[in-house]
C-alpha cells in the first residue's frame, strides 16, 4: 500500500513537472516569436522616425519591466490586476511608437503646403528641381526636411 502511494505521488510529480516544462517551453517560444516580430517592426518604425535607438534595447526594457511588474502586482494585488499591468507594459512601447508616427505624419501634412510653395517659388525663379529640393531641405524644419533629404539621397544614388 505504501508503495502504491509512492508510485502515485511519483507519477503525479512527473506529470506536474512535465506540464510545467511544456508550459515554460511554450512561453519561451511565444516570447521568442514576439521578440522577433517586435524587433523587426520597431526597427522599421525607428528608421521611419529617424530615431537612433536599438529596438532590441527597447524590447529588453519592455520584457524586463513586464517581468518585474508581474510578480509585484501579484504580490500586492490579484491575478487580474497583474494581467492588466503586464499587458499594458507589453503593449505600451508599440502604442508610443504608433503615436510618434502619427504625430510625425500630422507634422508633415501641416508643413507640406509651405514646402510646396517654397519649391514652386524656387522653380519659378529658374532653379532646377534638385537645387530647389536642396533649398527646401535647408530652409524647412523637420520632419519635412528629413523626408526631402531622403529623396535627395535616393536621387544621388
Amino acid at each position: 500500500m505504501a508503495n502504491d502511494k509512492l508510485i502515485i505521488y511519483g507519477l503525479a510529480f512527473l506529470a506536474i513537472f512535465s506540464i510545467a516544462w511544456l508550459l515554460v517551453q511554450c512561453f519561451w517560444i511565444l516570447m521568442t516569436l514576439y521578440q522577433h516580430q517586435m524587433t523587426k517592426k520597431l526597427d522599421r518604425d525607428f528608421r521611419d522616425l529617424y530615431l537612433l535607438f536599438n529596438p532590441v534595447q527597447l524590447l529588453t526594457f519592455t520584457m524586463t519591466g513586464a517581468l518585474i511588474i508581474l510578480p509585484l502586482s501579484l504580490f500586492f494585488f490579484n491575478w487580474l490586476v497583474a494581467a492588466v499591468f503586464t499587458s499594458i507594459s507589453l503593449v505600451l512601447p508599440g502604442m508610443l511608437v504608433k503615436l510618434m508616427k502619427s504625430r510625425r505624419k500630422q507634422l508633415i501634412i501641416k508643413q507640406l503646403p509651405d514646402s510646396l510653395s517654397v519649391l514652386a517659388s524656387t522653380l519659378r525663379s529658374g532653379q532646377n528641381l534638385v537645387k530647389s529640393l536642396e533649398y527646401v531641405r535647408d530652409n524647412q524644419p523637420a520632419p519635412i526636411s528629413q523626408e526631402i533629404a531622403q529623396v535627395l539621397f535616393g536621387y544621388q544614388l
